[in-house]
C-alpha cells in the first residue's frame, strides 16, 4: 500500500479527527487514531496501534513505532525516533533527532511542563524545562540560577529537584549538588 493509500484508508475508517492536515509521503499504519488539528509533515512512518493527541505537530521523517501514545498539545521534531510502547506526555516538546525508548524518557509538569531523553547519535541525555532545552550535562547549578534568573526566579528549587531526578534516571546515582 503506497503512503498515500494508508492515508486515505485512515480517513474513511474515521480514525483522523477534523481539520488535521497531513502531506503528502506520510505512511500510517492499521488502527492508528490521529486527533482533530494535528498536522504531520513529509516523510513521517507512524506504525500501527498508535494514538496521537490532538493539535500535535509531527516534524518531517519522523517514525512512530507500535503501540506509541503521543498527547494532545505535543510536538515532535525532526527526524525523531520513538520506540515501541513509548507513551509521550501531553505538551511534550521532542527535540530533533531524539531517540526514545521505553524507559528512557521523562514527563512531568512542575512550575513549567518539562520532559528528558536521549538525543541524537550520541545518545546525549537532554532535558527540556519550559522554553529551555540542554544536555543534561549543561544543567549545572550556575546555568539553573541564570535560566531562573532570566525567565523565572520561583522556579529555582522545582528546577534544581527536576534537574537531580533526571540525572538519577539516566545516570543510576544522583550527583551532588554543585
Amino acid at each position: 500500500m503506497t503512503p498515500a493509500e494508508s492515508v486515505e484508508r485512515a480517513r474513511r475508517e474515521g480514525r483522523i479527527g477534523a481539520n488535521t492536515w497531513i502531506a503528502k509521503g506520510v505512511e500510517i499504519g492499521t488502527n492508528v487514531r490521529i486527533g482533530a488539528n494535528a498536522r504531520i509533515e513529509p516523510g513521517v512512518r507512524i506504525a500501527e496501534d498508535v494514538l496521537v493527541g490532538a493539535n500535535t505537530r509531527i516534524a518531517e521523517n519522523v517514525l512512530v513505532a507500535t503501540g506509541v501514545e503521543i498527547g494532545t498539545n505535543a510536538r515532535i521534531g525532526a527526524n525523531a525516533r520513538i520506540a515501541e510502547n513509548v507513551q509521550i506526555g501531553a505538551y511534550a516538546l521532542i527535540a530533533p533527532t531524539a531517540w526514545i525508548e521505553r524507559g528512557e524518557y521523562l514527563h512531568g509538569l512542575g512550575m513549567h511542563v518539562w520532559d528528558a531523553y536521549r538525543v541524537g547519535k550520541t545518545r546525549t541525555p537532554t532535558l527540556r524545562y519550559g522554553c529551555v532545552t540542554l544536555p543534561l550535562a549543561d544543567w549545572t547549578s550556575e546555568q539553573q540560577r541564570h535560566e531562573c534568573a532570566a525567565r523565572d526566579p520561583r522556579a529555582r528549587e522545582d528546577l534544581a529537584r527536576i534537574v537531580r531526578t533526571t540525572r538519577t534516571f539516566f545516570c543510576g546515582k544522583a550527583k551532588k549538588k554543585q
